[in-house]
Order: C-alpha cells, then structure tokens, then sequence
C-alpha cells in the first residue's frame, strides 16, 4: 500500500514534469537572459519558430533569441502565406526587392528570398521574421498616407556553440547579410566614457529608451522607400523622427543614473548601434534626401565609443560625406561658412528656383547662402533637420572623443551657427535670374535672399524640450563654438 507522502510526491513528480514539457512545447524555455535549456519552439513579440525536436535554447543581452545550430525550422507563425508575414534569412543591403509583405509601397516583392519550409539553418544564420499589420503606424494614423505594413519583426540567431555565459554578456551579432557573424560582449562596454550629467528637465524614463531599441531596427535601405521597410512597434517611420529617438536615447543615458538603472536601456540602445553599424559595413548609406535619412549616425558613434572599438571608429571616420545624412547636407563654403544643401547641379538648383520642381534641399551651387533655392531657411531645412542635426551634435560632442571620430566639422559647426543666428544668405554677390531669360548663373548683383540672412534662429520642427534642455545646459562646457562671423558678414 502506498503512503500518503508517496502518492504526494509522485503527484508533484507529475505535476513539474507536464509543466516543463508544456513549457518546451510552447517556446517558453530559457525565460531569462543567462539560461539555457531544451525545447521544440522559442516565441518573441507574437512569432514562433517551431523546430524539429528539442534544440538547446537560450538569449542574449537584449533578450534576443538563439538557438545551437544547425536546426531544422518546421514552422513559423504567424504563417507566411504568400504575400504576408513573410521572413528573410541574413537580409542583404542594396538589394531592390524584399520577402516580408508584398503591400510595401516601392519596393520589388520577391517570393524567392523566403525559403520554403521546413528550412535546415546552419550556424550564422539570422532569420528575420515580420508580422504585417493593417497600415496604420500608430493606432490613429490614416494608412493611406504613408503606411507602415509591417507591424513587428525579431529576429533568431543559430550559433555554432552556446555563446559565453549563455548569452547574457554577448549582444546579438548582426542580422545583415552573411553568416560571419561578429559578437561583442557586454564586458567590454566601457561605462566609465559614459557621462554622468546632472539631469535636465523634460528627460523621458530610462524605460522609454529600453521600448524604443529593443526591438530590431530593420532599416538597411538607401533610399527613402526604406521607410516602408520599419515595422510600426520597433521603430518609427520617418527619419526626422528616428533622430529624435537615437537623439533622446543617447542623451539620456548621458544623466547621472547608476548604470545598474541604465542597463537595459543602455544594452537595448547599443544593441541597435550595432545593428546600424553593420548595415554601414554591408554597404547600407543613409544618403541625405529631405529628412528621410537623418539620425542614423549618432546610434553607431555611441556604439562605437561605449565599445571602445577601433574598427567601428574607424569606419565612421572614413565615411564619405554621403554616407550620413547629416554629413551630405553641410559643407563649408565660400569663406569658410558651414552652410545647408546636398550635392547638385547649377541646373538643378535653378530649376527649382524657376520652375518648383527638384530637391528643396539642394545646395548653392556657388557657396555662398543656404540651399534650398527659393525655400532657403524653409521646406526640409526648416521642417525636419535643423532640430534633428541640433540633437545629434550635443550627444556627439557629450560623448569622449565624438567629435573627432564623427570627422566632418562643418557639421558642427553648422549647427552653431543655425541655433545662434539662423539663416545665412549675405553677403551674396549673385543676384536672381528672370526665370524666363535666365542663363543658370551666378549673375553679378546684391544677393538672392538677404531678407532671410540671420532669420530663424533654433528653429524648426522635430525638435524636442529635453534635447533643447541639455543643449542649453552643457553645450558650453564641450568645446568652443568654431564658427565666427567674419568682418562685414553680419
């Protein structure tokens, strides 16, 4: 006869064995950074990779999946069905077509890039799943206008060997294309470059920053068509409005917090500075277009100089211009101005001062005023970079060493001179042309737009009262305004 203890203890037995095969069975083992274990599917943000038999499991840093390779993928929900919920495996840069959602306005949709299932995935691969949604942004938005479908992707990582301390310490390596993945490890974070300011008002919680990162930033587009690419819940939409996260999120983790308060932002953020990182390194360029492609820079400069890494200071370095937004719209002209405008022709420039039509953003093609033709101190300059390029240059210049690796001062010091005085537009010794009779040259005269010279000053849209704030608190203490007016400019 058994005794009552016995027949306790097998039910127990019972009750915690059902519990963990329900637990493989669902994707729910390893709940924590640093564990690792056994199951048949892993879930994160609604998808489910379901493989064939048990497979060990764990996450990393950022709370990202992996799983010890190679791995037989039976299934992955939401289902793919042809023209949604599509995924990809170690995505490529510059390519003209994507897998994900056929609805992508722009964008080629190529059925091929979605492997069949069940899918044999080797070590190195990133699978790179996308739930697609119904258009809107944010619950409010009109999808008619410029419509986020894709709703939410994350990504899975097949390792060769179970990363060090089970992933707790390690970042996830990047999801870009080929399966030579580097892995940087938390231990190397250098939290001592980190600065410790006393905080400013109208900072955001440290939990907004961790919302805003943790997430994939699926952004490796060249072009502006790429932000059709951004999954509504990882990212925002619009460039002007990426560089008010990147630029908040670098800024806030600026403030005298202990770092123990800081760290899952601070991983979610350097995690997403890794990730530009190696889009820049696969042949991705945010090349300045309006306000499309600003803000990217300054996630990979803060991963670069928490890191401490040589290698990714380096690439920055040696970017071109066009590499970075910011970069390819500011340039030093004539008398050594940092002026506004990216590359074009004197044709360009004046059609769109005679006709209305072309970039609002190109440059003076003779460097002495602002770009932009007839919408100097208006249009993209106005509306979505002044205040985006002001919060990217106090982090950058917060940050030890930022200036010097960003490496283009007009930059800089462009965005001195548009919060102290404004618009530059004199002296200007080309005059405007008859738009009927025009030759498309600098005429002899007394100026273009001299009613703009010294207008505008800090202003513009996508700015933001914490970035304001710490502007006015510490740009003072981080080097000298370089810009100065010289005899006769004001």
């Amino acid at each position: 006869m058994y005794t009552k203890t016995f027949l306790f203890q097998c039910l127990l037995f019972l009750f915690f064995s059902c519990g963990l095969l329900l637990k493989a069975e669902s994707g729910m083992a390893a709940d924590q950074e640093g564990q690792v274990s056994e199951s048949m599917s892993v879930t994160q943000y609604g998808i489910t990779w379901r493989f064939n038999g048990t497979h060990t499991v764990g996450k990393f840093a950022n709370g990202d999946w992996w799983v010890l390779g190679p791995v037989e993928i039976v299934s992955i929900s939401p289902d793919y069905d042809g023209a949604q919920n599509g995924w990809q495996v170690n995505p490529m840069a510059g390519l003209s077509s994507q897998g994900y959602d056929s609805r992508i306005l722009y964008w080629g949709f190529d059925n091929s890039l979605v492997p069949s299932l069940p899918y044999m995935a080797s070590p190195g691969d990133s699978i790179v799943k996308t739930i697609s949604g119904d258009g809107r942004c944010t619950p409010d938005d009109d999808p008619t206008t410029h419509p986020c479908y894709l709703d939410v992707a994350a990504v899975l990582t097949v390792v060769e060997a179970i990363p060090a301390d089970n992933g707790a310490t390690v970042f996830r390596p990047s999801y870009m294309g080929g399966t030579d993945k580097v892995y940087y490890s938390l231990n190397n974070l250098r939290t001592d470059l980190l600065p410790s300011l006393p905080a400013v008002t109208d900072a955001p919680d440290l939990a907004e920053v961790e919302n805003d990162f943790k997430r994939v930033q699926l952004d490796y587009s060249s072009s502006w068509i790429g932000r059709y690419l951004h999954p509504a819940q990882n990212m925002a939409q619009y460039g002007a409005a990426i560089s008010i996260d990147t630029n908040v999120g670098a800024l806030r983790l600026m403030l005298n917090d202990p770092i123990a308060e800081k760290m899952p932002a601070l991983i979610a953020y350097v995690q997403a500075g890794i990730d530009w990182y190696h889009m820049l390194d696969a042949g991705t360029n945010w090349t300045p277009n309006g306000g499309h492609m600003v803000g990217r820079k300054i996630p990979v400069l803060f991963a670069a100089t928490l890191l401490d890494d040589q290698n990714m200071k380096n690439v920055i370095t040696s970017a071109v211009p066009n590499a970075f937004h910011e970069d390819g719209q500011t340039y030093y002209g004539q008398n050594g101005i940092a002026l506004f405008g990216q590359e074009g022709t004197e044709s360009q420039y004046w059609r769109r001062i005679n006709q209305g039509s072309g970039s609002r953003t190109i440059r003076d093609p003779y460097g002495y005023v602002d770009g932009g033709g007839s919408e100097i101190g208006g249009a993209y300059q106005l509306c979505c970079t002044a205040q985006p390029f002001k919060g990217s240059a106090i982090a950058a210049l917060l940050l030890p060493g930022g200036k010097n690796t960003w490496n283009h001062n007009p930059f800089f010091d462009y965005v001195d001179r548009w919060v102290e005085f404004g618009v530059w537009a004199n002296p200007d010794p080309c005059a405007l042309q008859d738009p009927v009779n025009y030759t498309g040259a600098c005429v002899s005269g007394t100026g273009r737009w001299t009613d703009k010279h010294g207008t505008l000053a800090d202003a513009g849209g996508y700015g933001h009262p914490f970035i304001d704030n710490m502007w006015q608190t510490y740009r003072g203490s981080v080097g000298d305004i370089d810009w100065v007016f010289m005899d006769g400019f004001e």
